[in-house]
């Protein structure tokens, strides 16, 4: 009984140090990426009112 609980607690802390290491790496990561998206909404929003507004330079 008291292996398995130390068993247990061995394994969740090994997994909130995975959760851990996956956030580290995964926020810088998704904030690139959200600020890509708003950046990329944005552009695109500028770049379809130039296309629209100067169709014959094509």
């Amino acid at each position: 009984m008291k292996k398995i609980a130390r068993g247990e607690i061995g394994i969740s802390a090994n997994a909130a140090l995975l959760v851990m290491l996956a956030v580290i790496l995964l926020v810088p990561f998704a904030m690139n990426f959200s600020a890509h998206l708003i950046s990329g909404m944005t552009h695109n929003s500028s770049a379809t009112e130039e296309s629209i507004s100067q169709p014959d330079h094509h």
